[in-house]
């Protein structure tokens, strides 16, 4: 709770701000936001607490999620091959690269394994390199790493197979054609020897001698493609299909540092988003714009909103005894401060209730104990004040019978409660907790209270409803002195003075100046 020390004001005036005619108050525009860089690593500093637990389970997840989904297995083989004489080494290399990702080579591996997926489906999982111009790399991903090992056997076999497949069918040509001009050579010699001698009959340019010439150059070629494919043949196997090693404590660190970096991207990225989507008002300044009025007080959370968020590591600190209570004593001030012999405040709960029942309950007790005899009107139909009331005895509460507020539009004088007549003649101090609405209004203030403050809760309303609240209060007749924020930013520099009004200081009392409580805790 930050509290403003100021340098010689009259105590009668402390409480006092420059209004319009007859004391009236002027709400002051509603401020408009404006995104800048400061905005935003506010908001990221204000939710410090959310952005820090995403990032721990995103690292507790990241660290899980190997033994909750174990990572998929990754095995390699390396095939060493050979090349025909002549042939350029990186541009086999390659070729050889290209036929291992081929179709025919997936299909040939899930006939061979007898898988039960697409040819596409089994390129998506190997890939294939090469190292040097000789050795073939064949790295495989599958589910488990027998399956990759398998797998990556399969496909070294297969591919050599292949290999050796397409090399041989270049024999088959060079056959069929020595085969077919044997067959002419024969018949050619067959026809010379039924014909009468002749001299010269096998010489050069005869047809005898052209058919045993393309006899002898087809048989020079199939024996190039013999020799062709042994070489080939030599090719083989490397380094047997095995499972890839992995460091462990290279793993765990890059999933733990994904995960991390994965949930503080989401836990920032929803706070800057929020920022930026949001029309809440977290700042005193542009909540004193919006509800014409001074915010004097700030004080941190006065309670979770529901139990069970206590006890998660994202929730706001609370407001202690001690900064509620000093609260109360800012309050006090107010209502001593009055001239009239009964003297009034109603607290106006913008937003959250339970601020706003807890700030009457606290003050109600202090004054209780300075001697004034209090009645507390609790105008919120839900019993707000009588629950938070630690010592109820000193202290009358009235609660108009019905389901809201507008039944406490009744004057003391108009009520047939004999009870509350009574306890309304001899009170000395009358508190008001309610809360006001377009719909309704707040006319019924006048009739409980001259003086009022309003309790707003940082992030919970838009700069409208905010307004609008401090209009309806000054419409019906009373006088909104000042306004309290609740879990405001400790990180919020500003002095919480609407724009259209001057500054104006408060003058502490000798034994409340020294400590001066923030939202963010004690400062001496």
């Amino acid at each position: 709770m930050s509290i403003q020390h100021g340098e010689g004001l009259r105590p009668d005036t402390a409480w006092e701000v420059d209004g319009g005619p007859d004391g009236e108050q002027l709400a002051g525009p509603v401020p408009a936001g404006l995104v800048t860089l400061r905005y935003l690593w506010d908001a990221l500093l204000r939710h410090a607490r959310l952005w820090l637990f995403t990032a721990a389970v995103g690292l507790v997840v990241g660290v899980a999620f190997p033994h909750v989904l174990p990572p998929a297995g990754v095995a390699s083989t390396k095939l060493l091959l050979t090349h025909q004489p002549g042939d350029d080494a990186l541009t086999a290399m390659a070729t050889d690269v290209s036929l291992a990702k081929t179709e025919t080579v997936a299909g040939r591996v899930i006939n061979r394994l007898g898988l039960d997926e697409a040819p596409d489906d089994l390129l998506g999982q190997y890939t294939v390199a090469s190292p040097t111009d000789r050795v073939l790399l064949i790295t495989v991903t599958a589910p488990t790493a027998g399956e990759a090992v398998r797998l990556a056997q399969a496909l070294g076999t297969t591919y050599l197979e292949f290999r050796m497949d397409q090399v041989t069918a270049r024999q088959a040509p060079v056959v069929a054609q020595l085969a077919q001009a044997r067959d002419r050579l024969e018949k050619l010699e067959k026809a010379e020897l039924t014909k009468k001698p002749a001299s010269n009959g096998n010489g050069p340019g005869t047809p005898v001698s052209q058919a045993s010439d393309q006899v002898t150059q087809l048989q020079q070629t199939l024996n190039s493609e013999k020799a062709a494919a042994a070489l080939v043949s030599s090719s083989h196997v490397l380094d047997p299909a095995a499972v890839v090693p992995r460091s462990a404590l290279k793993t765990l660190v890059l999933d733990a540092m994904t995960g991390l970096g994965a949930g503080l991207i989401l836990g920032a990225g929803f706070v800057l988003a929020q920022a930026l989507l949001s029309d809440r008002l977290w700042r005193r300044q542009v909540v004193a714009d919006a509800l014409g009025a001074r915010v004097t007080l700030s004080l941190p959370r006065v309670r979770h909103r529901h139990w069970w968020r206590a006890l998660g590591p994202v929730a706001p600190r609370t407001s202690s005894p001690a900064e509620l209570a000093l609260a109360a004593r800012r309050l006090r001030e107010l209502v001593t401060r009055q001239t009239s012999a009964r003297k009034t405040l109603a607290v106006v709960a913008n937003d959250d209730l339970t601020p706003a029942a807890v700030v009457v309950a606290r003050l109600a007790e202090l004054l209780a104990s300075d001697g004034r005899r209090v009645l507390v009107a609790d105008l919120s139909g839900r019993r707000a004040v009588a629950r938070e009331l630690t010592r109820p005895d000193p202290v009358t509460v009235h609660e108009p019978h019905g389901d809201g507020p507008q039944l406490g539009r009744l004057r003391a004088d108009d009520t047939g409660d004999e009870t509350f007549r009574i306890a309304w003649d001899d009170a000395e101090v009358v508190l008001t907790l309610t809360s006001v609405s377009a719909a309704l209004g707040a006319d019924h203030l006048a009739t409980w209270a001259a003086y009022a403050v309003a309790v707003v809760t940082a992030g919970r309303s838009s700069a409208t409803h905010i307004h609008t609240t401090g209009e309806l209060v000054r419409l019906a007749g009373v006088r909104l002195e000042a306004g309290i924020l609740v879990g405001s930013d400790k990180n919020d520099e500003t002095a919480g003075v609407p724009a259209d009004q001057p500054s104006t200081t408060v003058e502490s009392a000798p034994q409340e100046r020294s400590p001066v409580m923030w939202a963010g805790g004690w400062r001496g």
